[in-house]
């Protein structure tokens, strides 16, 4: 009997709980050994009374228990990042669905977990119950891994989904909210953040690499219009969020940024709250993995999974795969370092010569169109949508500061990046 503790009964907890209870005969049968759960640790043990688990009150009556795995579920970095570590230091494997601590501090986990040889798994950390930190560590692991690019975050690419069917952003947040796929405070989602803790995790597992998060930068959906979405429809283009992973020349471009992809772009048809991770190795090519990458039960099921893994590696005495395996540190490239094709919506003044000074701003930033649009024209003033060839990054953003100074154009109304392979 292998001995499990939950830390958290939340959605997630209870639906660990309910797999391991409903689906005893099954584990039994593909790992040879049942489990036990031998307790749970909760803030208010009146809510979870009817679960038929002992509470603990606790972390130290959790080890008092003396379980073989410890499943962390409690989310956020405290006090889960001490539960994690006094696990690990007590020689007790964890399971974590936590993006935010192993983002935040993988050298001091990752670190302990490897001196202790002690595993620490964390499917559900990233896509929910989409399999993708197992597959980069084994399936795939005889390749160099040149390119990871997904949706990751179930929230706004639901908001995405609705601008395109026609909503405006705050009514499409509203629907999300009212159907649980929105928190009621969703900055974390729509600033990038969340969707960059995960990137920075598979970032780590795929190159091997500590990556400080606080170097890596992300860009939200809070600023894109229902404009923006039907004008990149019109020109055969999504808006999604992107997370996107990549080396070049031992150096790493690792951010979280809307973009425009084409419509045959396979990302650009994952709607909803689905999420959906496209990996490029040098010998396999392109794989995709899809699925819900959120909700009770898709996690649950990622955990379930951890824990099945490390119980079968304890029941037949094996050891442990590395946890971290990490090397050095990321090198994360810098703005003037990083390339790109832009999508610009300016309000300028409708006049003879306008589009002459800003294609003379451009140039003079090496920045050069590669189509213009003009879509409306209303009291004085058009609004002109552009496409840029590709150009250093750095150089773009200083020439739309220097648009900003052309007396014609009355605001930058947006920029976002257009998708080039």
């Amino acid at each position: 009997m292998i001995k499990i503790a939950i830390l958290g009964l939340g959605n997630v907890g209870t639906s660990v709980l309910n797999i391991i209870r409903n689906n005893q005969d099954l584990i039994y049968q593909k790992i040879g050994e049942n489990f036990e759960i031998v307790g749970a640790l909760v803030r208010d043990k009146t809510k979870h009374l009817e679960k038929g688990v002992y509470l603990a009150s606790s972390f130290e009556e959790i080890l008092s228990l003396r379980p073989d795995i410890i499943v962390e579920l409690i989310g956020s970095v405290n006090p889960a990042l001490e539960y994690i570590i006094k696990s690990l230091e007590n020689d007790i494997p964890v399971v974590t669905a936590n993006k935010e601590v192993l983002a935040k501090y993988p050298d001091v986990i990752f670190a302990l977990a490897d001196k202790k040889r002690v595993p620490i798994y964390f499917e559900a950390a990233v896509g929910g119950g989409i399999p993708i930190v197992r597959p980069l560590k084994v399936c795939l692991a005889a390749n160099r891994i040149k390119e990871i690019m997904g949706i990751l975050n179930g929230t706004t690419n639901y908001i995405l989904t609705k601008l395109d069917e026609g909503l405006e952003f705050e009514s499409a947040l509203k629907e999300a909210q009212e159907k649980g796929y929105a928190e009621a405070n969703p900055e974390s989602d729509l600033s990038g953040m969340d969707a960059l803790y995960k990137i920075a995790i598979l970032s780590s597992v795929s190159f091997g690499v500590l990556v400080d998060i606080k170097e890596l930068s992300s860009e939200g959906i809070n600023k894109i219009s229902l404009k923006d979405v039907l004008y990149a429809r019109d020109l055969g283009y999504k808006i999604k969020l992107i997370a996107r992973s990549c080396v070049k020349d031992n150096k790493y471009d690792i951010r979280v940024y809307p973009m425009l992809l084409p419509f045959s772009h396979p990302l650009a048809s994952v709607n909803n709250n689905m999420n959906s991770i496209l990996v490029k190795g040098d010998f396999v090519g392109s794989v995709m993995f899809y699925g819900q990458g959120a909700g009770g039960n898709p996690t649950a099921s990622a955990v379930a999974s951890d824990i099945m893994d490390i119980g079968w590696h304890i029941k037949n005495s094996h050891t442990h795969r590395l946890s971290g395996n990490i090397k050095s540190k990321a090198t994360i490239l810098k703005l003037d370092e990083l390339f790109s094709r832009f999508y610009l919506r300016a309000i300028v003044k409708d006049n003879p010569g306008v589009l002459a000074k800003i294609a003379k701003v451009l140039a003079d930033n090496d920045v050069s169109i590669k189509s213009m649009v003009q879509k409306t024209s209303n009291k004085g003033y058009a609004e002109l949508v552009f496409i840029v060839h590709q150009c250093n990054e750095q150089n773009f953003y200083k020439s739309i500061e220097d648009l900003k100074l052309v007396d014609s154009v009355k605001q930058i109304a947006s920029t976002l990046r257009v998708y080039e392979d």
